[in-house]
């Protein structure tokens, strides 16, 4: 699913968000012509020859949305949508504080925080970062689980997928053992 969106800075706007959809160009190009209209401004869209592409979308969105273009984004999605409890419960799932599923996610500093209190909305395409934080959690379950199974011994507290903070591996390897019955151990008992 293709996705642009943009999020108004403008005093009067702040934390505005605007956003269409559609499986193609053409089904975004149609949800901008049918964007309701701000202040019942009647802002019309000429039907042009010009091939649609996705600088045109912008620039139309630009003008449908009084907002710059270089202020809107275009994904391509999965999920366009999450919630704020869904983002809440995706980082207790992962078992991280703020600080690490901010550097999971690739995202400044207290950004989580202004959209789980409901200060700014969530940008589409945050979902796609949560499902694929979800998703490699549960790929590195899978491969603990099968080390364990061919004689590996496993120390909580211990780093064992560099890319992650601690508190992520730790989620892990609790998980493998909550889940699958992997054994744990601390250092000094190896």
């Amino acid at each position: 699913m293709f996705c642009i969106f943009a999020v108004s800075l403008a005093p009067e706007r702040k934390g505005q968000l605007y956003k269409v959809t559609g499986e193609t160009l053409e089904e975004l190009w149609n949800e901008l012509r049918d964007y309701p209209q701000q202040l019942d401004q009647k802002i019309t869209i000429d039907d042009n020859d010009d091939p649609l592409s996705i600088d045109l979308l912008i620039d139309v969105a630009a003008k449908v949305w009084d907002i710059p273009a270089f202020a809107i984004k275009f994904l391509e999605v999965t999920h366009d949508f999450i919630s704020r409890a869904e983002l809440k419960a995706a980082k207790h799932a992962l078992g991280v504080d703020n600080q690490e599923f901010e550097e999971l996610m690739g995202i400044k500093d207290r950004t989580i925080s202004t959209w789980t209190r409901g200060k700014w909305p969530i940008p589409p395409g945050i979902g796609d970062i949560v499902h694929r934080l979800l998703k490699e959690q549960d790929e590195a379950v899978e491969i603990v689980v099968n080390q364990y199974r061919q004689g590996r011994t496993f120390i909580y507290g211990k780093i064992y997928f560099s890319d992650k903070p601690l508190n992520w591996n730790k989620r892990v390897l609790q998980r493998a053992m909550v889940d699958y019955g992997v054994e744990l151990f601390l250092e000094e008992e190896i």
